[in-house]
């Protein structure tokens, strides 16, 4: 049982662990190298900027306007395949292979 809570807290551990890391190196090569923040803007001036935007609203519109459009996306990519993958099965069941269902 203890080997359990183990591996559970050694996974817990890597899973905030890594990503931590990830924008620590991240934060310190913009630093250390003076990357312009055009280039790769700091994890921290990302957060700061987001803050900003979501606090005063600005960003609101912008991202429902984005929300829409992406699943508007998904829902059109949804028939497309639906349509395509009924007719794969239409053409199959007639006796035709599934390679010569897509044309």
């Amino acid at each position: 049982m203890s080997t359990t809570v183990g591996v559970r807290s050694s996974h817990l551990l890597q899973s905030i662990g890594v990503p931590l890391a990830v924008l620590a190196v991240w934060e310190g090569a913009c630093r250390l190298f003076e990357i312009s923040a055009l280039v790769l803007p700091t994890p921290s001036s990302i957060l700061i900027r987001l803050y900003a935007l979501t606090s005063s609203g600005m960003i609101w519109p912008h991202f429902w306007a984005t929300l829409v459009e992406v699943l508007t996306g998904f829902v059109l990519a949804g028939l497309v395949i639906g349509a395509m993958v009924s007719d794969a099965s239409r053409r199959v069941r007639k006796g035709g292979s599934l390679l010569a269902a897509f044309p």
